[in-house]
């Protein structure tokens, strides 16, 4: 019998370990859960300005309308964690994305 350290992919407590990391990280950026969705992360910049950031399974949605500030969360984002940087959404969740 060997004690693991920490969790391996595809063991029942892989997805709560990894989101128990992923919410650390947040929140040490200063980012607040929504409350009662614990996967909508929000926080508040310099003008009244928002940069939310929405959690499913695996995938994440960055909506802010500077591109600069995207693009800093997504450079942290990529230090502490292994991602790829898709193309800009069209549809999420059954919902079509209409940019204006």
């Amino acid at each position: 019998m060997c004690r693991l350290k920490k969790s391996l992919y595809g063991l029942k407590q892989a997805p709560r370990q990894w989101y128990g990391k992923f919410d650390s990280f947040m929140t040490n950026q200063g980012y607040h859960k929504m409350q009662p969705d614990h996967y909508l992360f929000v926080k508040k910049l310099d003008g009244g300005d928002f940069l939310i950031l929405i959690l499913y399974v695996d995938d994440m949605l960055i909506v802010e309308q500077d591109r600069i500030k995207i693009g800093t969360l997504k450079k942290a984002l990529s230090r502490l964690f292994s991602m790829q940087d898709m193309v800009p959404v069209r549809q999420i969740l059954g919902m079509h994305i209409v940019r204006d």
